[in-house]
């Protein structure tokens, strides 16, 4: 493995572990094998870093969230994809998941939320966008794309967090089909409302 590999894969697990605000760069270089210059070589600080983070881990769910947007399909069908998305993403990567969930929910003037904001903003245009689409066919979403778009965000969001939370077995943190389409259905029971 490369050293600038390895630095991002020792500070998601501290990051992932402890929290941004709480790992010092010296914590970083310590499990990586590193020294500071070598870390500053590839990502020039400890913010530059966690974008770089970022910018890897969302890319792995974020564009298809971003592609699965713009399907011409019907809202339920394109609306289930997109929580298959973000189901599967987080049952994969449950440590990544809660991370960015921790930094959308730092601080507006930290470090931590401006890195992530980016990211935030992709994936609620992408949603806005699903009913936006929508809006012309369902007439009780017109005007109200906004409200759903952040319903259906912290829909799976919450569900995913707390089931986390409450799973018994943390390191194979799964959730099954069954539970992406009971999700999705208890949120388009209030959309149809």
């Amino acid at each position: 493995m490369n050293n600038r590999q390895k630095i991002l894969d020792c500070s998601l697990n501290l990051f992932c572990r402890k929290g941004y605000e709480s790992v010092a760069v010296s914590e970083i270089c310590k499990e990586a094998g590193i020294t500071k210059p070598t870390l500053y070589h590839y990502f020039k600080s400890k913010y530059g870093l966690l974008e770089a983070l970022l910018e890897e881990k969302y890319n792995e769910y974020g564009v298809e969230l971003e592609r699965v947007s713009y399907s011409d399909e019907h809202i339920e069908n394109v609306l289930h994809r997109m929580a298959r998305i973000y189901m599967e993403y987080a049952s994969a990567h449950v440590n990544v998941y809660l991370l960015f969930l921790a930094l959308e929910y730092a601080p507006k003037e930290s470090d931590a939320y401006k890195a992530i904001k980016p990211y935030v903003t992709k994936t609620f245009d992408s949603v806005v966008r699903v009913f936006d689409k929508a809006g012309n066919t369902l007439g009780n979403m017109y005007g109200r794309q906004f409200l759903f778009a952040t319903s259906f965000i912290g829909a799976m969001n919450t569900y995913i967090l707390m089931r986390y939370k409450y799973s018994d077995n943390k390191e194979s943190f799964y959730l099954d089909q069954s539970e992406v389409y009971n999700v999705l259905h208890q949120f388009l029971h209030g959309v149809y409302s």
